[in-house]
């Protein structure tokens, strides 16, 4: 099939029956006048947002100088907020240092456990997926995974346990050296499980 010219009768034709479509030929308008254009654009009222009536955390505080003070930052429960105050006494922030290692030791043992969970979980999968691996292997890597997490489990109850009584230690050592300046903790350093 081969097609042909265009004439000026089909080019004629096409226009005016572009004539007759309605608002083909309109001309754009720019903006519809439907009064002055306003200076900020308008908005619902805003929501009132109220605060939590009891927020889930576990604020720990002393007294100091008669003024009440958080024990830890925002970010963690690490007592770093005692340090200004029981710099002057080195073996005081010596406990400070001890309790925050032990802190990060916790949660390196908590990804050390996770990791235990996956190798577990992949043990288990390991002989479904592949039917020639022996059953002695597939054990291995499981139950392997399960005394890696229990253990991880158990290092991480047992300092936790131990290492609040640092916390306690480094206040108890700054009370004995500033007698007259006492730091009083408002909680217990006693974990129970």
């Amino acid at each position: 099939m081969t097609l042909k010219p265009v004439t000026p009768a089909c080019i004629s034709i096409v226009c005016c029956l572009l004539l007759l479509i309605p608002g083909a030929n309109a001309q754009p308008s720019a903006r519809i006048n439907s009064g002055p254009i306003p200076e900020a654009p308008s908005r619902p009222p805003e929501l009132a947002v109220g605060q939590p009536l009891d927020p889930f955390r576990c604020e720990r505080e002393f007294i100091y100088q008669g003024e009440r003070i958080q024990c830890d930052t925002m970010i963690r429960q690490d007592g770093e907020r005692l340090r200004p105050i029981i710099r002057e006494v080195p073996e005081a922030v010596a406990e400070l240092d001890q309790y925050q290692r032990n802190r990060r030791n916790i949660r390196s043992a908590a990804y050390i456990g996770t990791a235990g969970i996956l190798v577990m979980i992949a043990g288990s999968l390991l002989g479904r997926v592949n039917r020639e691996t022996s059953s002695f292997t597939r054990n291995f890597v499981t139950y392997g995974g399960l005394t890696l997490t229990a253990g991880t489990v158990l290092y991480g109850i047992s300092t936790l346990q131990s290492n609040e009584a640092h916390l306690g230690n480094a206040v108890r050592i700054y009370n004995e050296h500033r007698p007259n300046r006492p730091i009083e903790l408002q909680f217990t350093t006693d974990v129970s499980f």
